[in-house]
């Protein structure tokens, strides 16, 4: 009985060495091809503010929270826009940032 399950251990060690090689290729193309691997996302702000953490979801204590925030709210914490639309409604303000370590 021991005899037995020995090679049987064997047969399946053999097995799994050989399905072994296909699987970390298979395993290693994927995630090379969607792009899952670690990289450093470093950025800095060059140029402007960052006001990402600064805005929230309508019921975050954030100082901008979406759908409540007044025109007013957005100039007191940022300043003045770089860009302004036509009929006033509409602010944008320009980011400048440096990717890289």
């Amino acid at each position: 009985m021991v005899v037995e399950l020995f090679r049987a251990a064997t047969k399946l060690s053999t097995s799994l060495k050989k399905a072994l090689l296909p699987l970390v290729l298979s395993a290693t193309g994927t995630w090379l091809l969607i792009g899952l691997h670690l990289h450093p996302n470093v950025w800095q702000v060059s140029r402007g503010s960052d006001a990402s953490r600064q805005v929230g979801d309508a019921r975050s204590k954030k100082p901008l929270r979406v759908l409540r925030a007044t025109r007013e709210d957005v100039v007191r914490l940022l300043g003045s826009p770089h860009f302004t639309s036509s009929s006033g409604r509409g602010l944008a303000y320009a980011l400048e940032v440096q990717n890289g370590l």
